[in-house]
């Protein structure tokens, strides 16, 4: 959950920009800020996941996209850098949910 709400916040102030918000997540916004070069790892991690993000996309016929996430798999039809994060978030909030039951039901 907080990791939706980070990057629906970093989204929010790279104004949609998925690769900075992206590159502020992995590492850092003050990083982003001081204008300093980014790491290649930083960058690995964006082309990582704007590839799959892309590649699904074009791999699918219902305009939709699935991102996976830890072992949560995330399906959108969202277009803009909003709705993906709303998506991204409002799984993991069922997933949380769903984690929360089941712990319930074993004790």
């Amino acid at each position: 959950m907080g990791a939706a709400r980070m990057y629906h916040d970093l989204l929010a102030q790279y104004k949609g920009n998925l690769p900075q918000a992206l590159a502020a997540y992995n590492w850092g916004a003050g990083n982003m800020a001081s204008g300093a070069a980014m790491p290649m790892e930083t960058q690995g991690y964006i082309r990582s996941i704007m590839g799959s993000m892309g590649g699904s996309q074009m791999a699918s016929t219902t305009n939709s996209a699935e991102t996976h996430i830890g072992q949560v798999v995330v399906n959108t039809r969202a277009t803009d850098a909003g709705g993906i994060a709303r998506d991204i978030r409002d799984r993991l909030r069922e997933n949380h949910l769903a984690m929360q039951s089941n712990q319930g039901l074993g004790s």
